[in-house]
């Protein structure tokens, strides 16, 4: 695949690449291994990037399609014949290419992601929305989070993730007021506002390295701040050349 096209390298323009590449590598030791075909159930799951085989007659949804590397569609091939199925619809979650890339003549979170509900089993293919393990990296961390709102009051509860996020705007809530009171308690000027690069300093000390805080740490705390400007909860401004977040 070209660089800058789809899977994770278009999620989120402030993200760097390298630095969220090193955080994979290290996240992939955590995750359990998975087989490249697995029957759960009567109902099966072919797990590659999350793509499902749903249905109960003889023909079947396909809800993503893959890279469209030629080991997938073999599996999708040889799984459909041993099964004695076909496929007569595929529903694609969203545009990046590990999704798109074996569907022909398709563009291809995103604004444009979308989840699909299998009412008669409870179950919601949630794309890249929600991961199985670990948490998405999105585009808009504010209408994500409307997002988690909106499936959390479906039928399909979405629980684990929200509560994260909601737990990751408190600490950052609670670093501002830290910080804030640092100043105060030490005269220093502009005592009611901090920058990203101090806030963080609050949150994770002075021994992260300067690779680890500019490329992933500021980049992610800048976003979940943003996030909270949307809401009211913050606000920015520019003092002395700089942008600075004015805590509550």
């Amino acid at each position: 695949m070209a660089p800058g096209q789809g899977g994770y390298r278009q999620i989120n323009k402030a993200l760097n690449i390298c630095a969220f590449e090193e955080y994979l590598e290290s996240q992939q030791k955590t995750l359990p291994t998975l087989p490249d075909v697995e029957q759960i159930s009567p109902r099966f799951t072919l797990q590659g990037t999350n793509t499902f085989i749903v249905g109960t007659g003889s023909e079947r949804l396909l809800v993503d399609t893959g890279q469209g590397i030629p080991d997938w569609a073999d599996l999708i091939h040889d799984t459909l014949a041993r099964q004695g199925i076909s496929l007569s619809h595929v529903l694609l979650t969203h545009w990046h290419g590990d999704h798109t890339g074996g569907a022909l003549h398709t563009p291809g979170h995103s604004s444009d992601h979308m989840c699909f509900i299998l009412e008669e089993e409870q179950a919601m293919f949630t794309g890249d929305n929600i991961l199985g393990h670990g948490t998405s990296a999105v585009e808009h961390l504010s209408t994500w989070m409307d997002t988690l709102y909106k499936m959390h009051n479906l039928r399909i509860k979405i629980k684990g993730e929200l509560a994260q996020k909601l737990q990751r705007e408190r600490q950052d809530l609670k670093a501002l007021v830290q910080a804030k009171h640092f100043k105060i308690a030490h005269q220093e000027r502009s005592k009611g506002s901090v920058t990203v690069k101090q806030l963080v300093t609050t949150m994770y000390g002075n021994g992260v390295g300067a690779g680890v805080r500019e490329l992933a740490l500021e980049p992610f705390i800048d976003e979940v701040l943003r996030k909270l400007a949307e809401d009211g909860a913050v606000a920015f401004e520019i003092r002395g050349g700089s942008e600075k977040v004015v805590c509550p």
